[in-house]
Formats: C-alpha cells, sequence, structure tokens
C-alpha cells in the first residue's frame, strides 16, 4: 500500500476515497506483474502511471489497473527489442560501441 503513495506529489494529494480507490488499482497491476514474471521494477512504472491518471481525475479501479498494465507491457517490450550492436574495433585500441537505442538511429 506504502509504495504506491510515495509517487504522489507532496503539494498534491488525494482524499481517503479516491486513495482506495488507486491502492485497488496497485495491488492488482502488481499481482499481475508477478505472475507474468516481470520484474519487481515494473511495479514502480505502474504506480506512476496509476498516479498520472488520478492526477487527471481518472477514478475508476479497473481502467486505472488496465493503463498501468498496458504501460508495464509496452514499457517491457520496448526493453525487450533494444540489442545493442556489436562493437567495432577501429584500431587495436580504438572500439567503436553504439550506445543509442534502435528507435533512435538515423539513416
Amino acid at each position: 500500500m506504502g509504495e504506491v503513495l510515495q509517487f504522489c506529489r507532496r503539494d498534491k494529494g488525494f482524499d481517503t476515497e479516491v486513495t482506495a480507490v488507486l491502492i485497488a488499482a496497485y495491488e492488482r497491476a502488481v499481482a499481475a506483474i508477478e505472475q507474468s514474471g516481470r520484474p519487481h521494477s515494473m511495479c514502480e512504472v505502474a504506480a506512476r502511471r496509476i498516479i498520472a491518471m488520478a492526477s487527471k481525475g481518472e477514478r475508476n479501479a479497473d481502467r486505472l489497473f488496465a493503463a498501468a498494465l498496458a504501460t508495464v507491457t509496452k514499457s517491457a517490450a520496448k526493453s525487450a527489442r533494444w540489442r545493442p550492436e556489436r562493437p567495432v574495433r577501429l584500431t587495436p585500441h580504438l572500439i567503436l560501441i553504439d550506445t543509442r537505442h534502435s528507435g533512435d538511429r538515423r539513416p
């Protein structure tokens, strides 16, 4: 319960009823993340999405949960697609390593 609340801004808060909705959505998201075998760090991604949507006025736990899970899935897919290119040896002491993500490459 405390994890989702630590992502709230200190100057802006939610009332008790909204907080209960956020917690319900977050707990469902955590359960889904754990069940899928994704890393626990994805829980922070879910929490941030839930807070962002709630800050814009969303109060439906099902929609908050669905959006959080979609964001986690998208984030996991994006990081899974990226594969660094193999280093290129230019000279015996100089190696070129491409550190850009595949979406950042320009022709």
